[in-house]
């Protein structure tokens, strides 16, 4: 779902704000962004974000587990994965990236707490997380701004 919501976000930010954007660039990296975890583990959101060394550490982590990754693949396919993974193109998709996972948990938590559904009370980590309208204007503000950093 990530790679999709990346994909249309890129259309968006491309088609509608007028800014430079690959679309398919964008979903290549949202189909790998959450990779690390084959060797890390899931970190839950609220640990993860709780305080600035926390966030940094993990990024390391993150980071070390990557570059592990890509050194377990044949010498003649890393320069294809490298820049999906830690690259120029990860760093230039990040918040295309980033806005997408999170629009994607969003839906996962109102799908799963839809009549009809299994649970009608999922568990708390999978409750649609309540964002402002400030916080959305910001994301959207970033559709048509950040790619001018990257420009």
């Amino acid at each position: 779902m990530c790679a999709v919501i990346a994909h249309a976000l890129a259309v968006i930010r491309r088609d509608v704000f007028g800014r430079e954007c690959d679309p398919n660039e964008c979903a290549a990296v949202a189909l790998y962004h959450d990779c690390s975890e084959i060797l890390t583990g899931d970190l839950p959101t609220p640990i993860k974000y709780h305080n600035a060394l926390i966030r940094y550490a993990y990024r390391e982590v993150e980071d070390i587990a990557c570059a592990r990754l890509i050194e377990t693949l044949p010498a003649e396919l890393r320069g294809a994965y490298e820049p999906l993974l830690t690259g120029e193109t990860a760093a230039r998709t990040h918040d295309i990236v980033k806005a997408a996972d999170k629009l994607s948990a969003y839906i996962s938590a109102l799908r799963s707490a839809a009549p009809g559904t299994m649970s009608s009370s999922p568990p708390r980590s999978r409750r649609a997380p309540r964002w402002s309208a400030a916080e959305c204007r910001r994301w959207s503000i970033s559709l048509s701004i950040s790619s001018r950093r990257s420009s």
